[in-house]
């Protein structure tokens, strides 16, 4: 950055000992402090508004198909309008004020947590709710005891990714029509082209929420980010024509994020896993992954790929590192429903029971990185329900990076953290959603 600041002018970009100067100026006057405090009310105000907001609707339309089929092309208008537009229309519809600034936020989260949770709320057991008429269970405790264990994964998910979105938001918010925030800041120093300020403000509070983001959403994972690079991936046909598969596909997965690839069908998203898991080594490219390490990687692949000669508990067990092999496994074995089933042999499960064993010997390894390849494939709507809410909870309990392949939007938007859709062959990223 010293060489930099030397090469343009000093005040357009200055050195970094006059940024920390203005920084230590400002914290002391207390400004950045109150700034940064007024930001972060915004921050968590939107923020309740939205989760409690969103889940009560996606709950709604996930129990009510009516209204689900009236209101989702709502839901799915919202979700593609700009934030620009939403702020803007909030301050002329309601004023240049504190619920204004507040409520336009919470609006631009509130359908990703709709759609999370009405996927949630799709996904209930109704056995659960039929006990709880019979024994006559009041209001709160069917919300206690009924709804929000079944909704938790979805609750965390949503939650996961509503802070990332938010605070980003509320920096423009600030911007067009407060009086106070980092946001008003930076557009006060813009207009005294003060660059020093705008980075020192800048500066503290990406490091504010980043902090916030790694006590509060981030989950522990690999040290280092799944780094993807694929120049080109081409083979051949039966009839001896040459296929691109796969040309400048390039993405990250940050740390603790469950990000899916999703794309139509034989575009290359399997293609793209083999190659990160080392099964395919004929291309050109590279990539990286998290601590690198026998027992640090774990795959779920289309097809259980359980050996029948093993039991249940024997197949997860074989995956540990030797000396891990007779590690306490009782809880994952309970949160996936198989205590009962751990002395039988795959013959002997049902095709939904076989991927619950998959998954407990992925996450029994204690992976940095998972990859998930259509798990849930040729599986009935409502057995791929409940797995999905088991992977959820069994993924917010045991957190890692994950990367699922999959071409089912609805599955994408329910697990992931971070979409990236793959165009048609040859496979490239097309767009990212969040």
């Amino acid at each position: 950055m010293d060489l930099a600041a030397n090469a343009w002018p000093s005040r357009a970009f200055p050195g970094p000992e006059e940024v920390w100067q203005v920084l230590l100026r400002e914290a002391a006057s207390g400004d950045l402090f109150y700034h940064l405090g007024a930001t972060l009310g915004r921050v968590a105000a939107a923020y309740v508004v939205a989760m409690i907001a969103g889940s009560v609707i996606g709950i709604l339309l996930g129990s009510y198909r009516g209204a689900d089929r009236f209101f989702n092309p709502w839901v799915i208008l919202f979700l593609n309008i700009p934030a620009l537009v939403i702020i803007v229309l909030a301050y002329i519809w309601f004023g240049l004020n504190e619920v204004a600034a507040i409520g336009a936020v919470a609006v631009n989260k509130i359908p990703n947590v709709v759609v999370t949770m009405r996927e949630g709320a799709r996904a209930r057991d109704p056995r659960y709710a039929e006990m709880a008429a019979v024994y006559r269970f009041g209001p709160l405790d069917r919300v206690r005891h009924i709804l929000l264990p079944q909704l938790q994964p979805y609750l965390a998910a949503a939650s996961r990714s509503g802070i990332a979105l938010i605070w980003k938001i509320v920096l423009v918010v600030e911007l067009l029509g407060r009086s106070n925030g980092v946001g008003f800041q930076i557009y006060l120093y813009f207009q005294l082209f003060d660059v020093a300020a705008i980075l020192a403000y800048t500066l503290a509070f990406v490091a504010v929420m980043l902090v916030v983001e790694l006590l509060l959403v981030q989950p522990v994972g690999a040290a280092v980010p799944l780094r993807v690079d694929i120049a080109e991936k081409t083979f051949r046909s039966a009839q001896g024509v040459s296929v691109t598969a796969l040309k400048n596909l390039s993405f990250e997965v940050r740390q603790g994020e469950f990000a899916c690839l999703l794309g139509p069908s034989g575009c290359g998203k399997t293609t793209t896993l083999r190659i990160v898991l080392g099964l395919d080594k004929q291309f050109s490219g590279s990539f990286q992954l998290p601590e690198v390490g026998s027992h640090r990687i774990a795959a779920v692949f289309q097809e259980p790929t359980l050996l029948p000669w093993r039991t249940v508990e024997q197949n997860v067990r074989l995956a540990l590192p030797k000396d891990l092999r007779t590690k306490n496994l009782d809880g994952l074995f309970a949160s996936l429903g198989l205590t009962g089933m751990r002395s039988l042999y795959p013959a002997e499960l049902s095709l939904g029971l076989a991927r619950r064993a998959a998954l407990a010997r992925a996450f029994a390894t204690e992976p940095a990185v998972l990859f998930l390849d259509e798990p849930f494939v040729s599986l009935d709507g409502r057995t791929a329900e409940q797995l999905r809410r088991l992977l959820l909870a069994v993924w917010s309990a045991r957190p890692t990076t994950a990367l699922m392949v999959t071409h089912h939007l609805t599955e994408a938007l329910t697990l992931s953290d971070r979409i990236i859709v793959l165009a048609p062959r040859p496979a490239h990223v097309s767009a990212f959603s969040t």
